[in-house]
């Protein structure tokens, strides 16, 4: 694995994440699923693209994963670079703020009145 492949918003790498379980600003997280994944056993330069790139064949392989979903979460939780749970950092942003954007117009429920 390349040292130059996937950094992340607060430099850390997709080595650092696989050989460390590190997450952005240096904090230890258990991911176990993490050997599990298919991208373990796939080029990392696959999830990994330069700018520009495409991603169509990552998330095809992350489509067939088995621990997409935790994957995902943690993409989602760290903001770890690359494509992780099958999308790229473009489309996880997108769902964020689709998913912020959501919230903002859910009225709060109703609060109880006293009697």
């Amino acid at each position: 694995m390349s040292a130059e492949a996937g950094h992340a918003e607060e430099g850390v790498t997709y080595d650092d994440v696989l050989e460390g379980h590190l997450v952005p600003g240096g904090a230890k997280k258990l991911t176990i699923w993490l050997d599990q994944g298919l991208c373990a056993q796939t080029d990392p330069e696959l999830f990994h693209p330069k700018k520009g790139g495409r991603t169509t064949m990552a998330e095809k392989v992350c489509r067939q994963c088995a621990v997409i979903d935790p994957c995902l979460a943690y993409a989602l939780e760290t903001g770890v670079g690359g494509v992780w749970g099958g999308m790229s950092e473009g489309k996880r942003k997108t769902l964020i703020r689709e998913r912020n954007k959501r919230a903002a117009q859910t009225p709060p429920p109703p609060h109880p009145s006293s009697t």
